[in-house]
């Protein structure tokens, strides 16, 4: 089953979440992405207007409510305790990209988090997986720090990872022992590498597995010597 890529925008209110995903948008469909876009709400948040048809039915206590149209399909119903990936697999599982706006408490999804002078200066989300900081002011972090207006440089990297969950199983050893990396950096070695690898037209068609040994030349094993037997 495809799973598409998941982008979480998260942040305070104002800070310019929805700016930048509808922003993003035309430029993803002009590629050729059929992207969706999921926004989560602490509260009940109201549809249609009172009084309409779908108001009727609801208000009459139906347990859920379909609204059709050759156009567009909406569902009303009851909601349950469910996590981003899952709504994506749900509802979007023939997308190529979902942005998602809200979900503060995710964690296993790629995360773009966002700052405002005066509004919000500090990061509040959990940082496993976060890939890029968007803030008005000068702000440090060990992920690429973008201005609200650098639309491009944001959508190249959302591009650039577009493809990396095909090569999940990504291991960094170092003398034998794993070593940890980062959502970005992990990301950043894989299509480097993989374009590497794609421009030295490698016979087989799909590359299914990499290896990368790098070792101290003071380190290898001397060839063995054998002695000429002296006749």
């Amino acid at each position: 089953m495809k799973i598409p890529q998941i982008f979480l925008f998260s942040g305070l209110s104002e800070t310019g979440k929805t700016r930048m995903i509808t922003s993003l948008i035309p430029k993803l469909l002009a590629d050729g992405y059929k992207v969706g876009v999921t926004k989560s709400r602490p509260h009940k948040f109201d549809i249609d207007k009172e009084g309409k048809d779908s108001w009727k039915y609801n208000e009459a206590g139906a347990n859920g409510i379909l609204l059709y149209s050759p156009e567009q399909i909406t569902l009303f119903c009851p909601s349950v305790k469910t996590n981003l990936r899952n709504l994506t697999i749900q509802y979007f599982s023939d997308y190529d990209i979902v942005l998602a706006e809200g979900f503060s408490k995710e964690d296993n999804v790629n995360k773009i988090a966002f700052l405002r002078k005066g509004v919000s200066e500090n990061l509040q989300l959990p940082l496993s997986n976060l890939i890029a900081v968007i803030s008005d002011f000068p702000y440090t972090a060990n992920v690429p720090v973008f201005h609200p207006d650098e639309i491009d440089e944001v959508y190249n990297l959302i591009k650039s990872m577009i493809h990396v969950e095909r090569y999940r199983q990504f291991k960094l050893l170092v003398n034998g022992k794993p070593l940890g990396v980062n959502h970005f950096i992990k990301a950043f070695m894989q299509n480097v590498i993989m374009s590497m690898v794609n421009s030295l037209k490698v016979k087989d068609t799909i590359v299914q597995e990499i290896s990368i040994t790098i070792t101290d030349p003071e380190e290898e094993e001397e060839p063995l010597h054998i002695p000429e037997k002296t006749p």
